[in-house]
């Protein structure tokens, strides 16, 4: 996310220092995402035990 802000002029402009709010803004709205992604994938996986291979 940082990168972006840096690379990117348009978005340069609105965070430079990247400690700004459109900056952090970005930056949760990411991590909530993740956050939730992780969890509904974990929700899925329930219910099934470790897979052992016994030949």
């Amino acid at each position: 996310m940082a990168q972006l802000f840096a690379k990117e002029p348009s978005l340069k402009g609105l965070a430079p220092t990247q400690s700004e709010p459109p900056f952090l803004i970005a930056q949760l709205t990411v991590l909530v995402r993740f956050v939730a992604l992780t969890i509904v994938v974990n929700r899925g996986f329930r219910g099934f035990g470790p897979v052992l291979s016994h030949r």
